[in-house]
C-alpha cells in the first residue's frame, strides 16, 4: 500500500517536474528544480493520501493534486534569488526574504512528512 502510493507519487512528480523544468529555462538552476521536486513530491503524497479513501487504490487523486500544486508552485517561484546589484538596503531586504522563505520551506517539509506518517498510522489502526 505505501509502496504503491510512493510509486504513483514518484512517477507523477518526476513527469511534472520534467515538464515544468522546461519553463524554468531562463533561470534554471538545480536548486530551483530540487526545491520544486521535493515540495511537489511531499505535497502530492500528503494531500493525495488524505483525500484518497483507501490508500493504494487509485492514482487519480495524486495526479490532480500534483498538477494543481505544480501550477501553484510555478506561479510562486521568484524570478530571481540572486543578490547582485542594487543598494545595500535592497540587498539586506532580499537576504532576509530568502532566509524567511528557506525557513518556511523546512517547516513545510517537516509538516508534510508528519502528515504522511499520521495518515498511514491512522489508516492502519
Amino acid at each position: 500500500m505505501i509502496f504503491l502510493d510512493l510509486f504513483y507519487v514518484l512517477v507523477i512528480t518526476l513527469v511534472l517536474t520534467a515538464v515544468f523544468a522546461v519553463g524554468f529555462r531562463r533561470q534554471r538552476t538545480w536548486q530551483i528544480v530540487v526545491v520544486f521536486f521535493v515540495t511537489l513530491f511531499l505535497t502530492t503524497w500528503a494531500v493525495g493520501v488524505w483525500i484518497n479513501p483507501s490508500p493504494g487504490t487509485s492514482s487519480v487523486p495524486y495526479l490532480i493534486v500534483g498538477l494543481l500544486f505544480a501550477l501553484l508552485l510555478t506561479a510562486l517561484i521568484p524570478l530571481s534569488r540572486t543578490l547582485q546589484g542594487g543598494r545595500t538596503r535592497e540587498l539586506e531586504e532580499k537576504a532576509i526574504a530568502i532566509v524567511v522563505m528557506d525557513l518556511f520551506f523546512w517547516i513545510l517539509v517537516i509538516g508534510l512528512v508528519v502528515a504522511i506518517i499520521v495518515r498511514y498510522v491512522h489508516f492502519r489502526y
